[in-house]
């Protein structure tokens, strides 16, 4: 933290318990608006796409094994990072600890799709 920083916290602190409650709630507004206003608006095809394109380009060498076939891989596609455990949701949650406003998608690694509600999921690893 900057020197600067310090010294506001210090001076803050000093406040009374509904200023610093006030003061709070607009920094935590002001960072949402901050972050909406960062990140470029995508529809859930190109979110797809970009998270395809990583898989294919870079992950699924990496990540493409008999022992993680079936399994769920989760991509971040704003950083390139991912995770990969039995369900997607540990990973999901590891994922967003590093960056909370992450775009993420999963993939079950080795099928053609992430889960089937009654067809049929093709393997397509080899």
């Amino acid at each position: 933290m900057s020197e600067t920083a310090e010294k506001l916290k210090l001076e803050l602190s000093r406040l009374s318990t509904k200023e610093r409650t006030e003061l709070a709630h607009f920094l935590i507004h002001s960072l949402d608006e901050a972050t909406r206003d960062d990140f470029e608006v995508l529809s859930p095809e190109e979110v797809a796409k970009r998270a395809r394109e990583l898989y294919n380009n870079i992950i699924r060498e990496q990540v493409e094994q008999e022992e993680n076939i079936g399994k769920m891989v989760i991509i971040d596609i704003d950083t390139g990072e991912y995770e990969v455990d039995e369900t997607g949701l540990e990973s999901s949650r590891t994922l967003l600890s590093k960056n909370p406003n992450g775009r993420l998608f999963g993939l079950r690694i080795g099928y053609n799709v992430a889960a089937s509600l009654g067809g049929v999921m093709e393997r397509v690893y080899k």
